[in-house]
């Protein structure tokens, strides 16, 4: 599933698209789409200009949220 935008920019130029990304990636992006298609606000744990978190926020167009911590914590419950 690659970046919507990317795929529009290339169908625009008549450009091929070979999506290479891991099926695991894949699985996460698809689950984004499928929150967001059900109204559900997301929040994404990772470090901000990571390829994969950048990836991950461009499947949703609103209301997807990057956490960024500089600490580990444990969560208790």
């Amino acid at each position: 599933m690659a970046f919507p935008a990317r795929t529009e920019e290339a169908a625009k130029r008549e450009l091929g698209v070979f999506d290479a990304t891991c099926p695991l990636v894949t699985k996460v992006h698809m689950e984004v789409v499928r929150h967001r298609n059900n109204g559900t606000e997301c929040i994404l744990i990772g470090h901000a200009g990571h390829p994969k978190v950048e990836g991950t926020m461009g499947q949703a167009d609103t209301d997807m949220h990057l956490s960024v911590g500089r600490r580990r914590r444990r969560v208790e419950g």
